[in-house]
């Protein structure tokens, strides 16, 4: 339950009672989020924990640990993060001190799963064993990608001061690493089609199963631009299985990559998912950077003469693509991206 969920209010009553609220958030008045797209929520499934202002930020984190007993990780990482981009953390540490704390230790204990159950263990105790675990689950091929998540999962929640610390290539394969990402409809599809033609001579059967998934995909998520991240998750399980079974994980590469690397394409530690690289429009579809600069000479005239907006760069282009709404986004999108 968020703070637009609570219609009674009593969190936000107690923190105004022991004063623990401060100035910007008391003072916020809970708006329509309606128009909203879903990348502003931190679990954009179920449009829970908006993350677009600094007040329903730092509302979302105070709801989250109050109320969320089982959040996804993904979720709490996703509003860390914005606590974190909107330098708030103070403010919400803060709100939450009353709370039980975890108890700081020297050694942060991490698990390699399989099957849901513990196959190896190792204990992290300074910034050169982090990096020591992160460089095996991000290099080493052997581990299956359970095992992979589950470790980068635990990386990224239990060891917040090596990570803040590392460099945003690294940061960012983690958090693909542990699925905290998403990616458009067209390029899940890429990725399956790619591993059916690769095996096809040798596996015709598992072929036209992948086949079959990726038009599954194009035909149960092409009109919302992005593929939710349940049936994500089971895509990626599914590719990384026909890769061991190929013997094709021992061939990652530049070009022929894990599952996670392409699946989980944008981040949200990826500033340029959410300021160049792509924009997820109000009709949800999800247009990239690329498209935006390939197509500005089209885009341009298009919003001026379609809705008497002016645009002199691809910044100014993509700040209107997001306030559209969905009905104008629709004609630009039919007008300029459409194949």
């Amino acid at each position: 339950m968020d703070q637009y969920a609570d219609n009674t209010k009593k969190i936000l009553y107690l923190l105004q009672k022991e004063a623990k609220l401060p100035k910007y958030a008391a003072e916020h008045k809970l708006d329509d989020l309606s128009d909203l797209p879903s990348s502003a929520f931190a679990n954009p499934i179920t449009r829970e924990y908006p993350v677009h202002t600094k007040e329903d930020t730092f509302l979302s984190a105070v709801y989250l640990n109050k109320t969320a007993e089982c959040a996804e990780p993904y979720v709490t990482y996703a509003v860390d993060h914005a606590v974190d981009v909107w330098g708030i953390k103070e403010d919400v540490d803060k709100a939450l001190s009353n709370d039980m704390t975890k108890v700081a230790s020297s050694k942060i204990d991490i698990n390699y799963t399989l099957n849901g159950q513990s196959v190896f263990h190792t204990t992290i105790s300074d910034k050169a064993g982090f990096n020591k675990v992160a460089n095996d689950i991000l290099t080493n091929t052997e581990y299956p990608l359970e095992s992979r998540q589950s470790v980068a999962i635990q990386l990224l929640d239990k060891c917040a001061e090596y990570v803040k610390d590392v460099d945003m290539g690294t940061k960012i394969s983690l958090e693909k690493c542990a699925g905290y990402g998403t990616s458009t409809v067209d390029s899940v599809y890429d990725v399956i089609r790619n591993r059916a033609l690769l095996i096809k001579d040798k596996d015709s059967s598992t072929a036209e199963s992948l086949t079959k998934l990726a038009e599954s995909i194009v035909d149960n998520y092409k009109d919302k631009g992005v593929v939710p991240k349940h049936k994500l998750d089971k895509v990626a399980s599914f590719v990384d299985l026909v890769d061991r079974a190929s013997g094709m994980h021992t061939q990652y590469s530049g070009s022929f990559r894990k599952p996670e690397e392409d699946l989980y394409k944008y981040t949200v530690s990826d500033n340029s998912m959410l300021k160049k690289y792509a924009v997820n429009l109000q009709n949800n579809k999800l247009i990239s950077g690329k498209d935006i600069r390939d197509n500005f000479d089209r885009l341009q005239p298009a919003l001026d003469n379609a809705f008497g907006i002016q645009v002199t760069n691809e910044k100014e282009a993509r700040d209107q693509l997001m306030e559209l709404p969905y009905d104008k986004v629709d004609l630009i999108y039919s007008l300029v991206f459409s194949k």
